[in-house]
């Protein structure tokens, strides 16, 4: 159990009463990570949602961090939550890991389910979420790897690019290989659709700096709410 006031400055609480945080905060659990140290790994039991107080902790599939900080999928801030995504479920389908040092606070999923989301405020930011992520996933399998890499190439191109004669200049070098590891995607995969666009001539690079044909981004790319609600671990929001 925690002081209630300690929820009061993170942004999932917000428009909670004080009356709420305080019956919430009996059922919240402080807990201290450090640098790399595992949360929780991808087919173990599912028992917490956690929220981030302090650090960043990074949601991926299978690689270690220390090996190669690109291969991971999310990186998660103070006032994030993960692993409401299986609260309902026996098993995280995803590893949560420490990228800094970390003070998270832990909820058991019957108490998440019982006490948390009998709020209305709160109910209503887990179901957005819960909506973004089918959103994020039906998208994916429906539209396969093309369409991953036009939403990233967007995003990069919204961050840092420069329209030139209908050509976006990505003011950002960008490697293959990075790009392989954020989308999760083999490295022979996104050389070939590299190479494919390149045939189209849509997509170049000039010394590691790519160039866009910017109608071919923007019919590629037609929800662009989705390309700017994903978060890539190489292009923070």
């Amino acid at each position: 159990m925690i002081d209630w006031r300690e929820l009061k400055p993170i942004l999932f609480f917000q428009g909670c009463s004080e009356r709420d945080l305080r019956r919430l905060a009996r059922h919240c659990r402080r807990r201290f990570y450090g640098k790399f140290e595992q949360i929780h790994e991808a087919g173990a039991p599912s028992r917490h949602v956690c929220v981030i107080v302090k650090g960043e902790v990074v949601i991926q599939k299978e690689a270690d961090p220390r090996d190669d900080p690109a291969c991971c999928n999310v990186v998660l801030v103070p006032g994030d939550l993960f692993g409401f995504g299986e609260m309902m479920l026996r098993h995280y389908y995803t590893g949560a890991v420490a990228l800094t040092e970390c003070v998270l606070l832990e909820i058991d999923n019957g108490d998440f389910v019982k006490h948390f989301m009998a709020i209305p405020s709160l109910r209503d930011k887990i179901v957005r979420e819960l909506s973004e992520i089918a959103w994020i996933v039906m998208n994916k399998l429906a539209s396969g790897g093309l369409n991953e890499l036009a939403l990233y190439l967007y995003q990069r191109s919204e961050r840092s690019g420069k329209l030139v004669g209908g050509k976006i200049h990505i003011q950002e070098k960008m490697s293959q290989q990075e790009i392989a590891s954020v989308l999760n995607l083999s490295r022979e995969y996104v050389t070939r659709l590299f190479a494919e666009l390149r045939a189209r001539k849509v997509v170049q690079f000039n010394r590691g700096f790519p160039i866009i044909d910017k109608a071919w981004l923007d019919r590629a790319v037609k929800d662009k709410d989705l390309a700017a609600s994903i978060r890539y671990r190489r292009s923070p929001l």
